[in-house]
């Protein structure tokens, strides 16, 4: 029996994200590859999740951060950086967290300017931010006090990754900067041309563009090299770095029947 590709929903043969069908979505990229995101799907995954602290480096797209933020969630930064982009989505000096593994000076005098609500940090960093906060005339936050952190597989299900494939099967390659990652074979949908009926999916392999080992992959329905496919990915919301000879895939938040194609996160700027 199929696996479900969730939160995607089959019809008439295609695949539905909300009520957006993907081969139109698809046809509107220009041959780009695009990591979707259901907006219904985010909002009740952050509402299962409760009260939670959001480490800032694990979310990619700035609205979902802002979602967050409006969910009263927390966010722990562990750079100046990520603290600018917890206070741009709306997050209040309240409620973020400051913690890291190395935390230099300058990002302790950020932190105790911006009056965070916790500093987690060892007994070495806390005597020093305690040096700093007395040369500024600052106090220093409690080292405790933050909810859990939002669970790893809290925002599963709730997108993928659509793109066009460069090989024909068994030897899938998709026109994407993207590894799979875990042992588990990989659910790979045609956007297209899918059954009404149960079949078992069809055994293939995925390779990324870097050359590496192939994966195990199942095919769900008939697809050809230059047809879409979609790989439902608990990874759709995680921050993907850049490549410098290849396009990024564009980030697209799917509500109702409508998608609009989101702005990439800022990267700090460069020396």
């Amino acid at each position: 029996m199929k696996t479900r590709p969730e939160p995607f929903a089959v019809r008439d043969g295609r695949l539905f994200l909300e009520d957006s069908d993907l081969t139109e979505l698809s046809a509107s990229l220009e041959g780009r590859s695009a990591w979707l995101m259901g907006h219904h799907a985010v909002s009740s995954a952050i509402a299962a999740a409760g009260r939670c602290t959001v480490p800032v480096s694990t979310i990619g797209p700035p609205a979902v951060l802002a979602m967050l933020a409006r969910a009263d969630a927390w966010a722990r930064a562990c750079s100046s950086h990520e603290l600018d982009l917890a206070r741009a989505a709306g997050f209040t000096r309240e409620r973020i967290v400051a913690g890291g593994r190395v935390l230099e000076d300058g990002f302790l005098r950020d932190v105790l300017s911006e009056g965070v609500a916790v500093l987690e940090c060892d007994e070495h960093t806390a005597a020093n931010a305690a040096r700093i906060g007395a040369a500024l005339g600052l106090g220093v936050p409690p080292s405790t006090g933050a909810p859990p952190n939002l669970p790893a597989d809290a925002l599963a299900r709730c997108g993928g990754l659509l793109a066009p494939l460069l090989h024909d099967p068994p030897g899938l390659v998709l026109d994407a900067v993207w590894e799979p990652d875990g042992a588990d074979a990989v659910e790979v949908w045609p956007i297209a041309g899918l059954g009404t009926g149960e079949a078992e999916p069809r055994q293939a392999t995925l390779l990324g563009l870097q050359g590496s080992a192939a994966h195990p992959a199942r095919l769900h329905g008939a697809a050809a090299r230059g047809e879409w496919v979609l790989v439902p990915s608990a990874e759709t919301l995680a921050l993907r770095s850049a490549h410098a000879a290849h396009a990024p895939p564009r980030t697209v938040a799917v509500r109702a029947g409508s998608w609009r194609v989101l702005e990439p996160r800022r990267f700090p700027a460069a020396d």
